[in-house]
């Protein structure tokens, strides 16, 4: 009978370890999730933000490339400044003086915060592009940072309302998705 106990004991054991040894990213509670956003999680990001310069002169440098617009035209912009994976969070604010239509107020990582600074300094006077999944959607000007402090900054619309509730229900999940990757 002792035979058969240590047997049953060692098996416990081993079938425990197989399911611990699976088991520490789904029991780590960093990673719970509401169980009504799993299936979100599943799915890959959408609404995707990159913010591009925009090449006037081509000059065939490997950080330039040529992305297709709304319009069914091409544009070419240089290598991504910031991208959804610095935007923690996107607020929408009404656009005054045009019903409809609204301005971005994102929220940035510290990264995305330096990020910003060398963008709206070096290119202030500058279009810069506004990417949407790879998608050039328009461009505008960078504001300035106004406090130190500051990790929001806000972008100039108009964005249609579709396409601003999209960008901001969007933005979380693309930030923890993208980071968790």
């Amino acid at each position: 009978m002792s035979k058969l106990k240590t047997f049953v004991i060692s098996c416990a054991a081993a079938v425990s370890a197989v399911f611990m040894m699976g088991a520490p990213s789904s029991c780590d509670p960093e990673n719970w999730l509401e169980p009504d956003r799993y299936d979100e999680l599943q799915r890959p990001p959408r609404a995707r933000i990159t913010i591009h310069t925009i090449v006037k002169y081509r000059q065939g440098d490997m950080t330039e490339q040529t992305i297709p617009t709304y319009t069914k035209e091409q544009i070419t912009v240089s290598s991504p400044w910031l991208t959804s994976k610095e935007i923690e969070h996107i607020d929408i604010r009404p656009r005054p003086g045009k019903p409809g239509y609204y301005d971005l107020l994102l929220t940035l990582t510290q990264k995305g915060r330096r990020e910003w600074i060398m963008l709206s300094n070096a290119h202030q006077n500058d279009d810069i592009a506004f990417v949407i999944d790879g998608m050039f959607y328009r461009s505008f000007r960078p504001r300035l940072l106004q406090n130190e402090s500051d990790v929001q900054v806000l972008i100039d619309g108009p964005f249609d309302q579709a396409t601003a509730r999209e960008l901001a229900w969007n933005a979380e999940f693309n930030y923890i998705k993208i980071n968790r990757q």
